[in-house]
């Protein structure tokens, strides 16, 4: 394999994780990409709570509980976003990271 068509597979993995692409999967996931979303990150925080990663668990659930709350509270294309779906995502995004920061940083085991 030649460095050209490394880094064509490399841009083309990286275009997965463009703005788009990302806000169009989180609106788009239904009841049984949630369900796979819970039960496989419920999985890996188990894991790594028991072997005792406690910050690494911490980061997984904050990002789900992320993609959860940016999926009930983004509206759909057209529709303009009001002041309470607003409210909501700033209030609970502001809950969110402070719980990771105090979890990850601040608290001592």
């Amino acid at each position: 394999m030649n460095v050209d068509h490394l880094l064509a597979k490399a841009r083309e993995f990286i275009s997965y994780f463009e703005t788009a692409n990302v806000r169009d999967f989180v609106l788009n996931l239904d009841e049984k990409s949630f369900m796979i979303l819970v039960g496989v990150a419920a999985v890996v925080v188990i894991i790594l709570l028991l072997k005792r990663m406690i910050r690494w668990a911490t980061f997984v659930v904050a990002l789900c509980a992320i993609i959860v709350l940016l999926h009930f509270t983004i509206p759909e294309k057209g529709q303009r976003m009001e002041l309470h779906d607003l409210a909501t995502l700033f209030l609970l995004g502001t809950f969110i990271v402070a719980a990771t920061i105090y979890i990850i940083f601040i608290r001592t085991d």
